[in-house]
């Protein structure tokens, strides 16, 4: 809603619709590591799944023929969520249009909000 501020203009609805997907997508691959955790540990507190991870765990999640280990495969997703969430490099596409929004809703998306809750998951599951 803040960078479709001007909703006349329909740069700032295509903006802001991309946007909103790639953040959505961020949050459905940070609800798919979370759910591993909740498969494997029956627990969603960070705390828990920290102190899970940074012990040896030879637990295989099964995909079909495919086995991945589940810290590998949780890590990779908490990554990728965190990389579309703070706008890294390659999944920064929505970040240069979300410009269209008015300068202090660009301010608030951009450092205040998303791209710091990426970073903000980073550290805090670093353990992992």
């Amino acid at each position: 809603f803040l960078i479709n501020y001007w909703g006349s203009r329909p740069d700032t609805f295509k903006a802001a619709l991309k946007a909103l997907t790639f953040n959505a997508f961020s949050d459905l691959i940070l609800f798919a590591a979370f759910c591993l955790c909740y498969n494997l540990l029956r627990s969603v507190e960070i705390s828990t799944i920290n102190v899970a991870f940074s012990e040896e765990i030879d637990t295989k999640l099964e995909i079909g023929q495919l086995k991945f280990s589940y810290p590998v495969t949780v890590s990779v997703l908490l990554l990728i969520a965190a990389s579309v969430k703070s706008a890294q490099i390659g999944l920064h596409l929505w970040l240069p249009d979300s410009m269209e929004a008015p300068a202090p809703a660009s301010a608030l998306i951009h450092s205040a909000t998303l791209v710091s809750a990426g970073i903000f998951l980073l550290v805090r599951l670093s353990p992992i």
